[in-house]
């Protein structure tokens, strides 16, 4: 039953990363970011640019 909901967390998240929407991505891990921040709270990947 673990090994179904893993796939199922997997599958769910692969196709969020798969939208064609305007939404900024990180360019390290791909999930959504929030426009005032200058670091990914997921991946923590600095996106200041220096």
């Amino acid at each position: 039953m673990t090994a179904f909901a893993m796939v199922d967390a997997f599958r769910l998240a692969e196709a969020r990363m798969r939208t064609d929407d305007d939404t900024p991505r990180c360019p390290s891990c791909g999930k959504e970011l929030d426009g005032d921040l200058d670091f990914c709270p997921w991946c923590t990947a600095d996106l200041s640019g220096e």
